[in-house]
């Protein structure tokens, strides 16, 4: 019985660590719809932030990987080009507890991508 509590909290927390390190993860890409640049560049003073999630599924092998197209979005916002390109992926305290919740059967995975540029303002 002594044995009993040991083992279970090792076995919890191998679960909880396989849950938060599944084979998950967002590919971002671009097919050069629009100018975009790492540095900054002149003039490009309006900031543009585009935020989404997708969801992975059976601790992550369901779909292996989403791609998510920097362009497509950041043009969506009305950016024509933009400078100093930067994009986050992460879980919140909430998308974690329901990754938990679930045993790894719903991950859900947010990402921002933010961008310095020159908003086209007919769109």
């Amino acid at each position: 019985m002594e044995n009993l509590l040991p083992r279970l909290l090792s076995r919890i927390s191998y679960l909880i660590t396989l849950f938060l390190l599944g084979c998950s993860h967002i590919q971002f890409v671009t097919n050069d719809e629009i100018p975009l640049a790492l540095g900054p560049e002149r003039g490009h003073a309006v900031l543009a932030q585009k935020e989404g999630e997708r969801a992975f599924y059976l601790w992550g092998f369901l779909p292996r990987s989403h791609i998510v197209d920097v362009d497509a979005e950041l043009s969506s916002t009305g950016l024509t080009n933009g400078a100093r390109v930067s994009v986050e992926e992460y879980q919140t305290v909430g998308s974690a507890f329901l990754t938990i919740l679930t045993f790894g059967m719903y991950i859900p995975k947010k990402f921002r991508i933010s961008a310095y540029g020159v908003k086209d303002d007919f769109r």
